[in-house]
């Protein structure tokens, strides 16, 4: 009999059985990877002492050595380029959440944030080497002065979907002065990175990527599934059932919201595919590259990550290599801070949080609109309302209420987790509904811009929201919402976000886990042609099967022609007959 030792890495906790014992062995270990996996610890990982366990011939001993071994060697951590505008706060975040990930994985991670937003300062994470581009002839007062940046956002009337135009000009001018930034691009090109990552509406990234000879790429997608991500994977919008992002309709959908979904995902494609033209235009000019950034993109991605879980999406079809990524856990949870707990402590019946994220700032909140919100507050003194709101020079939030406490900051994800939380009011940004829904909390949503609509619609349609639409942002609006889900909890809504969170809780494969696992099959394999789908080299007529419906219509259309024509020679012939006989008689 023989005996030996065994360890294994800390932190791994899954059992491999066999037919004479039990022993314990990395969980990257039973997953058919390749012998090559940067799943295996580097050198300097600790282990710790398991047990002592007999063996009875060598066989055995030669089957341990086996898994153990590739334990001991050195890994390659993958060098990875990180490129996205500052649209908003939450793309910034959510590329930062992907790098932590990656970086806590053993790889290195540098992420280029070109300033599109100059109010988005939000460093992604400081783990990553980080580099801030200003460009210099970039209009950047023009987004300030947008519509969703000002007390406007809050107008029924406004149609948000018509500043697209000025941010994708900004997008091409702002990628104009990164390429003649010669500097950078070669100070870039020293690094030499194995992967680059970047984001669907727009295509710089891809641009350069191809530019430092980066030949595996991942896409990263802040917002669910849209029009770009459909053409990046040769998939079809399908308007009749898949509802375009920045629409507020569900995937059931009347004649007229068909009609209205086709005209404006037609009018989103057009605008994506413009920013393709002109940015792949300007790669022509300053490098001479002359394949268009579309068909770059559809050669290079081997992966795509959505910023969307299946749960709070409507179904439709993705390809091998789309994986839903929504709900990457925070870097931390901590205990409330003495001020939120001592409002927490004291709240009779519950307490509800209310944020409109950072895009639109609760103190551009027309007054009259601040003052119905506190009316209807104040009509639930059982609750304590905790407001994130960035305060103006003129008027506080609490306005003298009680019952309401503003912070311009909160320990959102906290005090949602919190089991006294009962309600969340939000704008249907999609990390923060998220967080709610995950953690068992129900919301009104008052949706104001981009993909908040849709975002909305999807809870709507699983029924763990209250839809409040701007026009009924008033006291006597927002005092039915919270009737409906105070008065009555638990209400419809409350049982369905349970539901709905413990399928998030249960997932079969975490989102942390997909980001690591793909990323690195990716920098060993690249973008696998057999996961493609052949509809990228497909022309409209064949994906559609134009080419064989219309000759196909063109003959019914002959046939049916002949046959009338047919009948009328029949008919003309009976008739010549009947007036034979006529005059005979």
């Amino acid at each position: 009999m023989k005996r030996i030792l065994l360890a294994r890495p800390i932190g791994v906790q899954k059992w491999a059985r066999t037919t004479s014992t039990v022993i314990r062995i990395p969980e990257c270990v039973t997953q058919q990877t390749p012998a090559v996996s940067h799943d295996f610890p580097k050198r300097g990982t600790r282990f710790r002492l398991i047990d002592s366990v007999q063996f009875s011939s060598n066989k055995m001993i030669l089957r341990l050595l086996a898994v153990l071994i590739p334990l001991l060697g050195p890994v390659s951590p993958l060098n990875i380029l990180m490129y996205g505008p500052t649209l908003a706060h939450s793309h910034v975040t959510f590329m930062g959440k992907i790098a932590d990930i990656l970086i806590d994985g053993g790889h290195s991670v540098t992420i280029l944030n070109a300033v599109l937003d100059p109010d988005v300062t939000t460093v992604g994470t400081p783990r990553a080497e980080t580099i801030r581009f200003v460009g210099n002839s970039v209009d950047y007062p023009i987004f300030a002065n947008l519509s969703s940046k000002t007390s406007e956002v809050f107008d029924v009337n406004r149609k948000g979907v018509n500043e697209l135009p000025k941010i994708t000009q900004m997008l091409t001018v702002l990628c104009k002065d990164f390429l003649n930034d010669a500097q950078l691009i070669n100070a870039l090109k020293v690094k030499k990175f194995d992967i680059g990552m970047t984001e669907f509406y727009e295509y710089c990234g891809d641009g350069l990527f191809e530019l430092l000879g980066i030949e595996k790429q991942i896409m990263v997608s802040a917002f669910p599934m849209f029009e770009p991500t459909h053409r990046a994977f040769g998939l079809s919008s399908s308007p009749s059932y898949i509802p375009e992002l920045f629409t507020p309709l569900s995937d059931s959908m009347t004649y007229k919201q068909r009609a209205i979904n086709t005209l404006v995902s037609y009018k989103v494609d057009q605008l994506f595919e413009s920013v393709m033209q002109e940015q792949s235009a300007l790669f022509e000019s300053f490098f001479q590259i002359k394949e268009s950034l579309l068909s770059v993109r559809q050669r290079k991605t081997g992966a795509a990550f959505i910023n969307a879980d299946v749960n709070l999406e409507f179904a439709q079809p993705i390809t091998h290599k789309i994986h839903y990524v929504g709900g990457l856990k925070p870097s931390s949870k901590l205990p409330l801070s003495s001020e939120f707990a001592a409002i927490v402590n004291k709240a009779k019946k519950g307490f509800v949080v209310f944020s409109f994220g950072t895009f639109a700032k609760s103190s551009t909140f027309p007054k009259e609109i601040r003052r119905n919100l506190l009316k209807a507050f104040a009509k639930f003194p059982d609750y304590e309302f905790i407001w994130r709101y960035q305060e103006s020079s003129d008027e506080s939030a609490e306005h003298h209420t009680p019952n309401v406490h503003s912070f311009s900051w909160l320990q959102q994800n906290d005090l949602l987790n919190h089991p006294k939380c009962k309600l969340f009011i939000t704008h249907g940004g999609y990390n923060g509904i998220l967080e709610s829904v995950e953690a068992g909390v129900p919301s009104v949503s008052v949706p104001l811009l981009g993909d908040q609509p849709h975002n909305v619609a999807v809870l709507v349609a699983r029924k763990i929201s209250r839809f409040l639409g701007k026009e009924n942002l008033n006291e006597e609006g927002m005092t039915e919402a919270l009737k409906e889900l105070l008065t009555d909890e638990p209400s419809v809504y409350h049982q369905n976000v349970k539901v709905v969170s413990q399928r998030m809780k249960h997932r079969l494969i975490s989102p942390e886990e997909v980001i690591l696992k793909t990323t690195e099959f990716v920098g060993l394999f690249g973008a696998l042609e057999d996961w493609t789908l052949a509809t990228v080299n497909h022309s409209f007529f064949k994906i559609y099967m134009l080419d064989i419906i219309l000759p196909l219509f063109v003959l019914a259309c002959f046939i049916l022609i002949a046959l009338f024509k047919l009948i009328l020679i029949v008919i003309w012939k009976i008739n010549n007959v009947l007036q034979a006989k006529s005059k005979s008689d």
